[in-house]
């Protein structure tokens, strides 16, 4: 997980350049694909929950190992741990990544409201949403595919 905070802060910087074009002395960009807009709203929250997620979330930094190892038996006090197949989750982290970054998607649009040649867009927020959604999805489906690989390794 050394990976982690370069991934963190690649989503922080790809939140910068996505949103800072949205001040208002920033022309209005032209969308060569309908829908790109949400489209790029869905990928940059997708990333940027993944790259957190894997940052803060976990309990155990080898759960997206690649190879064999003991399960942690470690508890974290004060925070439930989803402990699944393939790995250990720090569900209290997670829900307030969660929150932040739902927190986050609404300031946008909020502030938006208030600059000219600018308007607050529902649709936007529905679309950070769901790459949240995506981006918890994508951590799931990463540490399925370590816990498989580990399987494989130990069995065969």
């Amino acid at each position: 997980m050394t990976s982690a905070p370069f991934f963190a802060f690649v989503a922080a910087l790809a939140n910068a350049v996505f949103f800072l074009p949205k001040v208002p002395e920033a022309a209005e960009p032209v969308a060569f694909l309908p829908g790109a807009d949400k489209l790029g709203h869905i990928l940059v929250f997708a990333f940027t929950t993944w790259a957190f997620s894997r940052l803060l979330c976990l309990e155990d930094s080898r759960a997206l190992s690649w190879s064999p190892r003991a399960e942690s038996g470690a508890h974290q006090r004060g925070n439930t741990r989803l402990e699944t197949v393939f790995g250990v989750v720090k569900v209290r982290h997670l829900l307030v990544l969660i929150a932040v970054l739902l927190l986050w998607g609404a300031a946008i649009e909020v502030l938006q409201s208030f600059m000219p040649a600018r308007s607050a867009d529902v649709t936007d927020a529905l679309a950070d949403a769901c790459g949240i959604a995506l981006g918890v999805g994508a951590l799931w489906i990463e540490l399925a595919l370590a816990q498989r690989s580990r399987t494989r390794r130990t069995a065969g």
